[in-house]
């Protein structure tokens, strides 16, 4: 299994996508929902949320002013998931033959976490690891591009549990085990 910090602790590891830390940011604004942002500094400290370098760069890339990215670039050490050393060949091997439309292997090395992500997740260990975004599952027609299909279907093709949707990041607090009312509207309450 990958090393994910010293400080890992056993029980489930949320692996956060680059669209659920940009929501989790439009949704707790640092300079209004502190107490928000402390506790999942210390879940990330226990342990029990991660991410993947892949993932940091593109919020470096794609939002290198935002006040998430700074945060999770500040804790790149204890919040990534290293890669295996065969990582690569079980991207090729497993990752593209289950996800058709997923992985080109001429971008290899540019902006796109997702193959990164389901690999990692795959390679280790499934049962334990939930990948958190905010995509939508894509119902699936006999004409569907299969690059059109969200991480919820790819992680279906590779059973791995995930949590997606508009509800991501609030479900993820919840099962971190942080009550959250007023999300969408007004001001937050937090119940611990």
């Amino acid at each position: 299994m990958t090393k994910a910090s010293s400080h890992d602790k056993t029980g489930p590891v949320y692996v956060i996508d680059t669209n659920a830390f940009i929501v989790f940011e439009n949704i707790f604004d640092p300079d209004h929902s502190q107490p928000v942002w402390d506790f999942l500094s210390e879940k990330v400290d226990e342990g029990f949320v991660r991410t993947i370098d892949d993932v940091i760069k593109e919020l470096e890339k794609l939002f290198p002013t935002n006040k998430i990215t700074q945060w999770v670039s500040a804790r790149r050490d204890t919040i990534k998931v290293d890669k295996e050393k065969d990582h690569y060949e079980y991207l090729q091997s497993v990752i593209v033959p289950a996800c058709p439309g997923l992985f080109d292997p001429d971008i290899v090395g540019t902006l796109f976490a997702d193959p990164e992500l389901l690999t990692v997740i795959s390679r280790n260990q499934p049962s334990r690891f939930t990948l958190v975004t905010d995509e939508a599952r894509v119902e699936i027609q006999p004409n569907t591009n299969p690059s059109n299909y969200g991480l919820p279907n790819r992680c279906d093709a590779l059973k791995i549990p995930y949590i997606h949707g508009q509800y991501a990041v609030p479900e993820l607090f919840k099962r971190l085990g942080m009550r959250i009312s007023g999300v969408r509207s007004g001001p937050v309450k937090i119940q611990v």
